[in-house]
């Protein structure tokens, strides 16, 4: 109902009230999520040892900012999968490799610097259909209601199902047969342990 609540005011007042709208529900993850708050300042902190110029130390206010910018691209999402592209200004990089003739497959790596979801819509513009590789049980919610909002959608979604080797060859026929597999490289498998 959350998710619907934030597609209601994004559609009805408009980005700036729905941005509002996050800042306490970012704020109570924020306070609530040990694991994602020690995850969020680890990597503030590998940010600011590469890149001391860019990001001052990490902080806990700096880290509340991260939550907030995660939650921030829900908005973006929902006005994507409803083709509001106007909203947006796009960069590209590499269409040419996409748009070739020559049948091939493909797999494509995303690194969370990109949007699969902006990927979808280059995809659907130029007539390309994409397989998506994901563990969704994390957000079958938010999927169900993206995936309401576009039914017919040129996405398909393949389960990613730790430890199953199968999987490999399944995606390999994928790509013998001309089609885009789309996963983003920078995951570890949800049920992998990690310490923060």
């Amino acid at each position: 109902w959350g998710i619907r609540l934030m597609l209601f005011l994004l559609n009805t007042v408009g980005y700036g009230i729905a941005a509002l709208t996050l800042i306490p529900i970012a704020g109570y993850f924020f306070l609530t999520g040990r694991l994602a708050r020690g995850a969020s300042l680890a990597y503030l902190q590998r940010l600011h040892r590469v890149h001391p110029e860019v990001s001052g130390p990490p902080s806990l206010w700096k880290s509340y900012l991260h939550h907030l910018q995660f939650a921030l691209t829900l908005l973006d999402r929902l006005w994507l999968w409803q083709g509001k592209l106007e909203k947006f200004h796009f960069q590209e990089h590499g269409r040419h490799y996409l748009q070739r003739q020559d049948g091939k497959g493909m797999l494509l790596l995303g690194a969370h610097l990109g949007s699969f979801d902006a990927l979808r819509t280059f995809a659907l513009a130029e007539g390309f259909k994409i397989h998506i590789v994901m563990h969704r049980g994390h957000a079958q919610k938010i999927n169900a209601v993206i995936n309401a909002l576009h039914p017919n959608t040129n996405l398909r979604v393949i389960e990613l199902k730790p430890g199953d080797m199968e999987m490999v060859f399944a995606l390999k026929g994928y790509v013998e047969r001309g089609a885009m597999i789309a996963m983003v490289g920078a995951r570890i498998s949800p049920y992998d342990k990690q310490s923060v």
